[in-house]
């Protein structure tokens, strides 16, 4: 199967509810999970705490936003996010490849 076929296949076969919880963490969301990361919560413990995260949310922003002397910082955690953020503003080309597997797995007709 081609590639993006197969991106395509994943994102369809995922599950509705999944996506809808994906969002952003609030400042004091991090400063929350930084000061129980401090008192040695586990991850689930500070999932449930924060609340609408998952514990694996929780392990993914600390190893994504940690640094390498000092470890998790909300602030440092905050900058990245808006860095982030700012890098995929920009307008994002619907190449023809991509197309061909949306038409595929969609229907032209749809368009």
């Amino acid at each position: 199967m081609h590639f993006f076929g197969r991106i395509f296949k994943l994102f369809i076969l995922s599950s509705v509810q999944e996506i809808q919880y994906m969002r952003h963490l609030t400042k004091k969301q991090r400063y929350t999970i930084s000061v129980l990361k401090k008192k040695d919560y586990k991850n689930k413990e500070i999932a449930s705490i924060v609340g609408g995260v998952s514990s694996s949310t929780i392990s993914r922003k600390l190893r994504i936003n940690a640094l390498k002397c000092v470890g998790y910082n909300p602030q440092k955690a905050q900058e990245f996010y808006k860095i982030r953020k700012e890098r995929f503003t920009k307008n994002r080309k619907f190449i023809p490849e991509v197309e061909k597997v949306v038409r595929h797995y969609f229907g032209s007709d749809k368009f």
